[in-house]
């Protein structure tokens, strides 16, 4: 069972999933998404053999091996047509619409916090805070909301032109993603293959062969 963290999923694990169907046909391979801080617990006992998140400070990490995948940026996407892109100067206006950010107490709401202070933007207080991708896209597709999001979640979407990205001048480097397993249980066979496409799919992620 491979835990992945809601805002990774839809970057590697589609392509991990089609490698590994491809090589052994009649592989299952069952994907858990969550919080990292509960994916982890489940690792540390067992119930997951592998989980792809971001490195964090969390004591929920300790005992685990981290092997890095790649770096993820955070940036600002709104809908196409939203009245802060007529303004030039609207970055500075940002606390007049409603923010979507990732949820209080996460690795990767420290890294969108940090991109506020660095740009010295006031965040709004009305806020939608949420893990769910879906559900952060669908709220920024329907209203005047700004998505503090990581760059892998909503790259397919700025490249189809649903969303556009703010331009700050710089991005947030948002941590390194990478693999966590529990070296006081061995790795069966399956999650071996998984993670030796997981590092395959990183590897040409970091060198810009994909996506």
């Amino acid at each position: 069972q491979l835990g992945v963290l809601s805002t990774v999923e839809s970057l590697l694990v589609p392509e991990v999933v089609r490698r590994l169907h491809e090589r052994h046909p009649p592989l299952v391979v069952n994907v858990v998404t969550g919080a990292s801080a509960h994916l982890l617990a489940q690792l540390r006992v067992g119930e997951l053999d592998l989980v792809v998140g971001r490195m964090t400070d969390s004591p929920a990490i300790l005992g685990l091996a981290f092997e890095h995948l790649y770096s993820e940026s955070m940036t600002l996407v709104v809908r196409t047509g939203h009245p802060v892109l007529a303004d030039p100067q609207g970055q500075h206006d940002l606390q007049d619409y409603p923010l979507v950010l990732p949820s209080a107490g996460t690795t990767i709401r420290q890294f969108a916090d940090s991109l506020f202070v660095q740009h010295g933007i006031t965040p709004s207080r009305q806020r939608l805070e949420t893990l769910s991708v879906a559900l952060s896209r669908r709220y920024v597709q329907t209203s005047q909301a700004i998505w503090v999001a990581p760059l892998d979640a909503v790259r397919e979407d700025l490249r189809q032109g649903d969303l556009v990205e703010l331009d700050l001048g710089m991005r947030e480097p948002g941590g390194s993603v990478g693999l966590c397993s529990n070296p006081a249980l061995p790795l069966t066979s399956a999650a071996q293959w998984c993670a030796q496409v997981l590092r395959e799919v990183g590897e040409e992620y970091r060198g810009g062969q994909y996506p």
